[in-house]
């Protein structure tokens, strides 16, 4: 049996300061959520037979990171800024909605971010770093192998751990 990692939605934060937060387990349904952040199908598929792998992306990950920590900005637009605050690197769906685009210099939409009420943040590579490490582990705890690709994306094997 095949266990392809489909990504079924895209749920709320949960943190530990949420009373809605739950540990990173398969749930009776055959999915796992990381973080509270995405959600992915284990269930399984006899009839494909060829190679399949998982791929865990976590979206908008430095905002997703800033959020955690944060259940106050969940429904509202959030960015994340450069090195020096030179532009945007990190949207929210919901400032992807205010028509926000990656590489938008700061100092253009800066008037624009406070009139709509948009949460700004330096980037904090120190953070994203350790909570991508930690999403690593979490994976690790659940499938057999995994390979980053990046801070916010990596591969899985097919199946579940036991």
């Amino acid at each position: 049996l095949h266990y392809p990692l489909r990504r079924q939605r895209q749920m709320c934060i949960r943190d530990r300061a949420n009373p809605a937060y739950k540990s990173i387990a398969p749930s009776e349904y055959g999915t796992i959520e990381v973080f509270g952040v995405v959600t992915w199908d284990l269930t399984p598929h006899a009839h494909n037979h060829q190679p399949i792998f998982g791929l865990v992306d976590v979206n908008s990950f430095y905002c997703s990171c800033e959020r955690i920590f944060r259940p106050e900005l969940r429904q509202r637009p959030v960015v994340v800024l450069s090195n020096s605050d030179g532009c945007i690197v990190a949207r929210t769906p919901e400032a992807k909605a205010l028509g926000l685009k990656m590489g938008d210099p700061y100092f253009k939409v800066r008037s624009f971010l406070e009139r709509h009420g948009v949460a700004v943040f330096s980037s904090n590579y120190t953070l994203y770093g350790e909570l991508s490490h930690r999403c690593g582990v979490a994976i690790a705890s659940l499938v057999p192998d995994w390979e980053r690709y990046s801070i916010c994306l990596l591969y899985t094997s097919p199946s579940p751990r036991d």
